[in-house]
């Protein structure tokens, strides 16, 4: 159960983009190149993987969480499946988190998952992940 909730928190939560204003889906001013490394996979196996390379989200592998039911922890925001909330482009997925009323909500974000797609009892998770910077609420969605 941990392990299940861990990773929606991981690819959901990680990948969050959050703001209360206005959000520009393609602003990148706050993007600074930093330098990566090669991770060492030596005595692993590639199980799954998602590159995000196409131009939306790849529902053989992703389940969308709609609703706004407080998710056990009294979230504000309405989950939707809108590519207001959730789109990919160029090899990324962007989650982002928008003040708007929406469905009884005062925001909306994206909340997805790979219940009933994917599962693992052991292993490692590598990820690239952009979380934003500067005067915001948090790194978790609105």
């Amino acid at each position: 159960m941990y392990k299940k909730f861990f990773l929606i928190l991981l690819f959901a939560g990680f990948f969050v983009s959050c703001n209360i204003g206005n959000f520009e889906a393609n602003d990148v001013s706050d993007v600074k190149e930093v330098e990566t490394k090669a991770y060492d996979t030596t005595g692993y196996t590639l199980i799954w993987s998602d590159e995000f390379d196409g131009t939306a989200l790849n529902t053989s592998k992703w389940v969308y969480d709609i609703g706004a039911g407080g998710w056990g922890n009294n979230e504000l925001q309405y989950y939707t499946s809108r590519t207001q909330n959730v789109t990919v482009s160029s090899g990324t997925l962007k989650i982002i988190s928008l003040k708007e009323n929406y469905s009884g909500a005062a925001y909306t974000s994206g909340r997805i998952k790979t219940k009933g797609k994917f599962s693992f009892q052991y292993g490692k998770i590598v990820a690239r992940i952009r979380l934003s910077s500067g005067n915001r609420q948090g790194i978790w969605p609105a």
